[in-house]
């Protein structure tokens, strides 16, 4: 069935990798997908949790996973659709997490504190951005 379309059989060790890969960037986007409901439906719910998790767990985590991601966007990449837009989404990520570290865990945690006291008209624009954003990973792996 496979031979069709000029893939290796699901037997194949480097193809079930392969595979474990997409269902990686595509969990991302359903995590994204989810956290962008929850901002669109309950802001205050989302408020609370990230204004709860402060200091240097919150920045480590900010930069590691820009990074993981970004890494795992660019390396994957011709192996998905939209191979240079999702070459473009890796580059960001890893630049957002060198700007991060650039910034240091204060700034951040201001430019956090700032986006917190938004409305929540503004949260929900940008939580159909979210959804929008995680549906497209999850889209481009299948």
């Amino acid at each position: 069935m496979f031979e069709k379309y000029n893939r290796p059989r699901v037997t194949d060790k480097r193809w079930r990798e392969f595979e474990s890969v997409k269902i990686v960037i595509a969990l991302f986007g359903v995590l994204i997908c989810l956290a962008g409901l929850v901002l669109l439906i309950i802001p205050v719910k989302f408020r609370n949790v990230m204004s709860s998790w402060t200091g240097q767990p919150r920045f480590l985590f900010a930069v590691i996973a820009r990074i993981i991601i970004g890494a795992i966007l660019l390396l994957e990449a011709p192996n998905l659709k939209f191979t240079f837009a999702m070459q473009i989404i890796g580059g960001i990520s890893i630049l957002a997490a060198v700007v991060l570290l650039l910034m240091g865990e204060q700034r951040m945690d201001r430019v956090i504190d700032w986006c917190m006291r938004l409305s929540d008209e503004i949260f929900r624009g940008t939580s159909i951005i979210s959804i929008a954003f995680g549906a497209f990973l999850v889209y481009v792996t299948f």
